[in-house]
């Protein structure tokens, strides 16, 4: 999965993060649900800095 974040102070500037899921068919089944959870808590860090 590839997820493209747009720099907040300037759009022409992005980058992109790619996530992968290495299994054996076998594990498939039992790592799927567990990445697709991982996968939705990824994005910026939004807290400000001091």
């Amino acid at each position: 999965m590839h997820l493209c974040l747009t720099d907040m102070e300037d759009p022409r500037k992005r980058a992109v993060i790619r996530l992968m899921l290495t299994a054996t068919a076998a594990q498939h089944d039992t790592v799927l649900h567990d990445f697709q959870a991982f996968v939705r808590t990824v994005g910026p860090d939004t807290e400000e800095r001091v």
